[in-house]
């Protein structure tokens, strides 16, 4: 069958043995076309017509008393013709054309690469503020336009390219050096005190030494200096490196009662999701009434994607609430003793310090709880690095 046949739609027929002739001359008189011609063993004759060709040649026969049958048609119009009559399922199709020829030419995800120090977040305000972000429409945009305006209102983008490939705006981004220098800093240091000790030794690799050993200092005393001063150079700055070890004392209190209270899960678990489609949120089911009880909120987000990972602009939202209660235990004393110690380990061991030279634990019962007062002497490293600026031009 002819392509031109399943556009226009086509009309096959059956003629008796006795009518045959008159429908072929009907045919040849008139300069209907037709195709598929074929007879059967009764000498019946089928051909095929075009769709407003059948019409034609159906008014002829009717006049001249030619009698056909007709066994099949097909084709598009056939095919829309089946529709009518399901006024639902033809407005459905209907609609869904018409929201794929709308979202063609909607932007669905922007996608941002090359920011470090400017938040992701911050990033999507400024777009969105010049009209690119999900659900934006992106006939009417113009790219050039916006980079420059970016650029001129904003001290934090020194470079901005914005891509639009199909559904998707890709944004590449370079940060202000201004900004990196600002927030990474940039000058000179001092090695200062991160807190109170005696200093047992000093190793220095640059700077200027200000304790020896023996020497009690406090938290934020500058230990090796960045400064150097000179009577004939003048000052002098440099940064400033080395390790100061210093003895230095912690106290450490830990209680445990032997009363307390501990979350435990009904089973009870109440469910509500919602449709996130361009930004906007609609609830799709009940709301689950979570009354006065004690719950656990789990957020699950479900996005959707096409076979080559463009994220579409539509996810499923999932929010679970976790009824639970409050119940009430109760430990004994070797319970609470056991747990105190071990937390006075993690504490230990948390530290940082290189070593530990002393500890002093005074364990003590009361009736609420099991206590523990400890005193721990290490030897550490108590260098911090302390940077500083200097107007070198005056």
């Amino acid at each position: 069958m002819r392509l031109v046949y399943g556009l226009v739609g086509y009309i096959r027929i059956k003629c008796q043995d006795e009518y045959k002739n008159c429908a072929l001359n009907i045919c040849m008189e008139h300069h209907i076309p037709y195709t598929d011609v074929a007879l059967d063993e009764f000498g019946c004759i089928y051909f095929t017509f075009k769709y407003y060709d059948f019409k034609k040649f159906r008014s002829i026969a009717g006049v001249q008393g030619v009698e056909f049958e007709k066994i099949a048609s097909g084709g598009l119009p056939h095919f829309l013709y089946g529709f009518c009559h399901r006024t639902g399922l033809m407005a459905g199709m209907i609609l869904g054309i018409a929201l794929v020829v709308y979202f063609s030419g909607i932007i669905w995800d922007v996608r941002i690469a090359g920011n470090s120090t400017v938040t992701t977040g911050r990033i999507e305000e400024i777009l969105e503020e010049h009209g690119v972000s999900a659900g934006k429409r992106i006939r009417g945009l113009d790219v050039d336009e916006i980079q420059n305006k970016i650029l001129i209102e904003s001290d934090e983008i020194s470079f901005i390219a914005i891509n639009l490939s199909g559904n998707i705006a890709s944004v590449e981004i370079r940060e202000n050096k201004k900004t990196e220098e600002k927030l990474s800093g940039v000058g000179f240091v001092n090695i200062v005190a991160k807190k109170s000790g005696i200093i047992e030794d000093v190793r220095v690799y640059e700077g200027n030494v200000m304790v020896k050993s023996g020497e009690t200092v406090n938290k934020g005393d500058i230990l090796i200096s960045g400064v150097y001063d000179s009577q004939t150079e003048g000052f002098r700055y440099t940064r400033a490196s080395g390790a100061v070890m210093a003895k230095t004392v912690e106290e450490y209190y830990i209680e445990i009662p032997f009363k307390y209270e501990k979350k435990q899960y009904t089973g009870v678990v109440n469910y509500e999701k919602y449709l996130n489609f361009y930004g906007k949120t609609f609830n799709i089911s009940k709301k689950c009434g979570k009354g006065v009880y004690l719950y656990d909120t789990i957020y699950n987000v479900d996005s959707y994607a096409l076979m080559d990972k463009t994220v579409m602009p539509i996810s499923i939202s999932t929010v679970s609430f976790h009824e639970y209660e409050m119940v009430r235990f109760e430990r004994t004393v070797a319970e609470a003793e056991a747990l105190a110690y071990l937390e006075l380990e993690k504490i230990i061991s948390q530290s940082g310090a290189e070593f530990l030279i002393k500890k002093t634990v005074t364990p003590r019962i009361t009736d609420d709880c099991f206590s523990i007062h400890c005193v721990v002497v290490y030897i550490e490293d108590i260098a911090k690095v302390s940077e500083f600026f200097v107007d070198l031009q005056n």
